[in-house]
């Protein structure tokens, strides 16, 4: 039987435990497993947890990280004589010291710890009830077999139930709600009509799709968000999967620079002042995955994420380029969107994408590819996306990218708002220009109409 934490998952973790249950009020309630001190691979995070221990029996609640340290710092001073206790009990400070200035944990990391702790407990409860199992199977106690494992398999889940929010309690409404509009860095795409109606832009923990058909500017609106969200203070992941990581990067150059795209690789030599300057504006972090065409699923980018998260990088915006070429996985099949049940397999990529934006609190714009016929015209409302309906369900933000023939010969173009979770204003139009020698959207300063016809979801 495996017998610390620390064997199983590293010390790291038990740091990360310790601190989780140090700070965070809801794995004080939740974590029960992890207040026993024989799961701890170092000494110094054992005598941690029984001076949590000591402290709940006391007082009747669990302490905080000041308290502990007060605790410690005490019972290290009262032991005059050098030797093995008094090193133990500065360990035990020291170890304490680390586990208070570690970088706060996101919400995707505390998820995983409470997860790894859960299925740590159930580990351990199943294989005692099968050891115990054998004997009453001699004994013919065949019930109390069942009862036993039945009891096993609950001792991962968490004390308390999540009853959600109580609405009569408004001073906390009040705080969750000035933490969303300050707090929080959303993710603008650089259309001001367009962010406004999103408050910001994109928030975190929300997914936003854009749509049109092929060679419409798809991968240009991503690089535009991408470079938005940048300018915002928000950590940018580009994961592309049909354009390279170079030549993503490129786009990015271009439109950081204003050096026409074709200009940055002939002359990168003429160019690299330019490029330095512009990487050195950037105050926060670009990193630019290259995957081939259905190679990854979005397990692939939770563990992208995750590994982000354990450098320490919260990343504010994935940007991934595109869904259609996500793969779904399900029972060890893979099944890619050409498949005979391509719609739904694109509903269920869709639905994890919005579920991984909740679990890291990150922002994600995606595109997607639909028919070209109803892109051509100028109005349009969700019977002409019924191809993507599922998509559109799913998603927090869904942007349309038109264009006519005529509008193609001009570099013009009109981003239609379908559906907004954020704050209405469906149906709203916004005359653009596409620059894609410098990789530029921008709104004409002069519009047409900004609102249509529009049978939508509000």
């Amino acid at each position: 039987m495996d017998t610390s934490f620390g064997e199983v998952f590293g010390v790291d973790y038990e740091r990360m435990l310790l601190r989780l249950l140090l700070t965070d009020s809801e794995a004080k309630a939740n974590a029960v497993a992890g207040l026993n001190a024989d799961l701890y691979t170092l000494e110094a995070h054992s005598d941690i947890v029984n001076v949590i221990n000591n402290y709940y029996i006391q007082y009747h609640e669990l302490p905080t990280s000041g308290a502990v340290a007060s605790e410690l710092k005490h019972a290290y001073v009262k032991i005059k004589q050098d030797g093995p206790l008094k090193e133990r009990a500065k360990a035990a400070v020291n170890a304490l010291r680390k586990i208070r200035i570690a970088t706060k944990i996101s919400p995707a990391s505390k998820r995983f710890i409470l997860d790894k702790l859960a299925a740590f407990a159930t580990s351990r409860a199943m294989e005692t009830a099968l050891l115990e199992g054998a004997q009453l199977w001699k004994d013919g106690a065949y019930s109390e077999i069942v009862d036993r494992i039945q009891s096993a398999m609950q001792t991962g889940n968490r004390a308390v139930i999540d009853t959600g929010l109580n609405y009569k309690n408004v001073m906390k409404r009040y705080k969750l709600y000035t933490r969303i509009t300050k707090n929080s860095v959303h993710s603008p795409i650089g259309i001001p009509m367009l962010d406004e109606v999103m408050r910001g832009g994109l928030e975190p923990g929300t997914l936003g799709v854009c749509m049109g058909p092929t060679h419409c500017g798809k991968s240009l609106f991503l690089v535009n968000a991408g470079a938005s969200a940048i300018a915002a203070g928000n950590n940018v992941l580009h994961v592309t999967m049909e354009i390279s990581d170079i030549d993503t990067a490129m786009r990015y150059d271009s439109r950081f620079t204003g050096i026409p795209i074709n200009d940055v690789a002939k002359n990168s030599k003429k160019h690299i002042g330019r490029l330095l300057k512009a990487a050195d504006r950037i105050k926060n972090n670009l990193f630019i995955k290259w995957w081939g065409s259905s190679e990854a699923s979005v397990n692939d980018l939770r563990a992208l994420l995750q590994h982000f998260e354990t450098k320490g990088i919260h990343i504010g915006l994935l940007v991934v380029d595109y869904l259609d070429l996500l793969v779904y996985r399900k029972n060890g099949n893979m099944h890619v969107a050409n498949d005979s049940k391509k719609y739904e397999i694109l509903g269920y990529i869709t639905r994890d994408l919005r579920q991984l934006a909740k679990d890291f609190n990150c922002a994600i714009w995606t595109a997607s590819q639909s028919g070209r016929s109803s892109y051509s015209r100028r109005t349009l409302n969700l019977d002409d996306v019924a191809d993507s309906l599922e998509k559109v369900r799913i998603a927090d933000v869904v942007i349309a990218m038109c264009q006519t023939a005529n509008e193609s010969k001009m570099n013009s173009m009109r981003l239609v708002l379908l559906k907004n979770r954020l704050g209405g204003n469906c149906g709203r139009i916004v005359d653009c220009i596409q620059r894609g020698e410098t990789q530029m959207l921008e709104e004409k300063m002069v519009q047409a109409t900004n609102v249509m016809n529009f049978k939508g979801d509000e």
